[in-house]
């Protein structure tokens, strides 16, 4: 007798690994999954982040297979996933907003390197890092928490163990980092920073107030796999603990990979690897902030993600290796190239990773406001520097530079490659001569009226210039709680702003529209000509500045950093999109929309490629 069967052969699903938000150092991870064919499935962990983030995703998308939108609901985004053509066999946090939604989505897929969420607070909370390393017999630092002004005060006179350091429980960059002297500075930093949203998305609700830890700052750059642990890069890390224009920030000056053994390097390895065992933190990258203190290795903070901003090619360029080569390893390649490399037994048996040139991230520090009037990079570039491998800028020429204060108002960043240290510390040298002599941050002169209060997300930021002034009608004082003000200048009703106006518009179109939008009532659109008139802005909560042609306006808030883009209709209603949160600094969208182009700190290549 005979018998006939029958198979069906099922095609083979491509492999594909969840990149959550591939920002900032996170496109190097793209790079690496794209070599090894495991296509990109790229979630967006939330909408309403800085341009600096949007701006990457548009760059990079060439290497996403797909987007899903995360909308807040873990189990719809996992379907949406779960629907793609692909076998998703890890998942990555691309950069820092994206950290706690990768460890979600890992553990409710059933990844096999999970870390689980147990302890994410631990690895997310700049506080909780802390209890979590004092509950498990880890040296920490000593702390208070509280969004509450007066008790904030209280822990620190009760303390009195000045100086201070005052930051959130989470961010990127050392954005909202304070070095505090007195109480008065707790009161400026209070003010400045809770209530903000931070260039993540995170609502700045309290602070968290440390000791300050007095030594040297390093960088320790980890992968983890089952629970094991390698040191593939260590930093030495220089900031400057506040300057002529901002006495009360702690500012990135430059990072530098120091020599692998050493009694330092196996003291930090050592420490490392116990914070990396007290956080939970078993599979993928970390990138941790270490102070070797006089009474020895002290945590700043954990970072379960990449080096930022050019750090993996750095490592690359340093040891042989990019960190992101090493994190697809853990998470999406069994970790076959870890295992090759780790030393079981004590740290200080540890793996050595080689240095082959050695390496500097150097932060541009700018100390001057106005319209640069030449590139950034070219300015480094023409002075023929051996060691300078790339000019990253933040700012393109014709835009507006304020006073850098931190990360994200840096000039941008020098990555200095060579076999000689001697000569990178030359050349930084160099460099920061320059900018003292005004040769790299070339700026048309601006007259001190022109001056607007700075944005205060930055501490302590002198003040920056207003925006060229084009084609506008000149400004007039226009008191706090006057909304409504039409073309000419003169007000026709009282409005309700407890903000104040900053600008009146020039042009005769939409005279006298109403335009609502609480808290702010306005009125009156431009013609065709932006024209922007400027005034110093009103009110302690912040000004509210107005910027429209033909039907449109966009609203500023200086103070709180948001900006919202509005259309109006002919029946005078306005169509507004929800208030954006972002690390843009109010003058630079302002002047953007004066026929400027706006920047942020920004290393993508879209933003190295269009310096001229």
């Amino acid at each position: 007798f005979g018998c006939i069967f029958s198979f069906s052969i099922m095609p083979q699903l491509q492999k594909a690994a969840v990149v959550v938000d591939p920002y900032s150092s996170g496109r190097y991870l793209l790079y690496e999954l794209q070599d090894i064919n495991i296509a990109v499935i790229c979630v967006r962990s939330r909408l309403d982040l800085g341009k600096f983030f949007m701006d990457a995703y548009h760059a990079n998308k060439a290497y996403f297979a797909e987007t899903v939108d995360h909308q807040d609901d873990l189990q719809e985004t996992i379907a949406a996933i779960t629907k793609l053509p692909y076998e998703v066999i890890a998942v990555f946090a691309g950069s820092e907003p994206g950290v706690a939604l990768a460890e979600q989505l890992s553990e409710a897929m059933k990844m096999p390197t999970a870390n689980g969420t147990e302890l994410l607070s631990a690895r997310k909370d700049k506080g909780e890092m802390q209890e979590q390393l004092r509950r498990c017999g880890v040296p920490a630092a000593k702390q208070f928490r509280s969004g509450d002004l007066e008790a904030l005060i209280e822990w620190a006179r009760e303390n009195n163990d000045w100086p201070l350091v005052a930051k959130p429980a989470s961010s990127s960059g050392s954005d909202g980092v304070y070095f505090l002297n007195c109480v008065e500075d707790i009161v400026q930093a209070h003010a400045d920073k809770i209530g903000t949203v931070d260039p993540n998305g995170n609502y700045v609700g309290e602070f968290i107030l440390q000791e300050f830890l007095a030594g040297t700052e390093y960088i320790v750059d980890l992968v983890s796999y089952a629970g094991r642990h390698i040191a593939v890069a260590m930093w030495v890390y220089t900031k400057r603990r506040g300057t002529p224009w901002a006495p009360n920030c702690i500012l990135c000056d430059k990072d530098e990979v120091i020599a692998p053994k050493s009694e330092i390097a196996d003291k930090l390895a050592d420490y490392a690897f116990q914070v990396l065992d007290a956080v939970g933190l078993k599979y993928g990258p970390c990138h941790m902030e270490v102070m070797m203190t006089p009474r020895g290795p002290i945590l700043v903070e954990v970072n379960c993600r990449l080096h930022g901003l050019q750090g993996p090619q750095l490592i690359a360029e340093c040891t042989g290796i990019s960190k992101a080569k090493w994190a697809v390893d853990v998470i999406a390649n069994g970790g076959k190239m870890f295992n090759q490399h780790y030393k079981p037994g004590p740290s200080s048996e540890r793996y050595l990773y080689t240095i082959k040139k050695h390496v500097t991230q150097l932060v541009l520090i700018c100390g001057v406001s106005g319209y640069l009037t030449s590139g950034i990079a070219n300015n480094v570039y023409s002075m023929k520097l051996p060691s300078v491998f790339k000019v990253i800028p933040a700012y393109k020429k014709g835009s507006l530079i304020v006073p850098s204060c931190d990360l994200n108002t840096a000039a941008g960043f020098a990555l200095m490659v060579h076999e000689s240290q001697e000569q990178i510390n030359a050349d930084i040298a160099a460099i920061r001569k320059a900018e003292e002599a005004g040769l790299i941050y070339k700026i048309a002169p601006v007259a001190p009226s022109d001056m607007l209060p700075s944005p205060s997300a930055s501490p302590g930021l002198a003040p920056v210039p207003a925006p060229k002034n084009v084609g506008a009608a000149t400004a007039s004082p226009i008191p706090v709680g006057t909304g409504l003000l039409n073309p000419q200048g003169s007000v026709p009703a009282p409005g309700s702003s407890p903000f104040g106006i900053s600008e009146m518009m020039s042009g005769s179109a939409g005279a006298g529209l109403p335009i609502s939008m609480s808290p702010l009532v306005m009125g009156g659109m431009s013609g065709s000509a932006p024209g922007i008139g400027s005034f110093p802005g009103i009110g302690s909560l912040g000004s509210m500045d107005r910027v429209g042609s033909m039907g449109s306006f966009v609203m500023l808030d200086h103070a709180k950093h948001r900006y919202s883009t509005n259309s109006l209709s002919a029946d005078g209603s306005v169509a507004s999109t929800p208030m954006l949160h972002s690390m843009e600094r109010a003058d630079e969208v302002w002047a953007a929309l004066n026929g400027f182009t706006l920047t942020d700190v920004n290393e993508e290549d879209a933003v190295e490629s269009a310096e001229e």
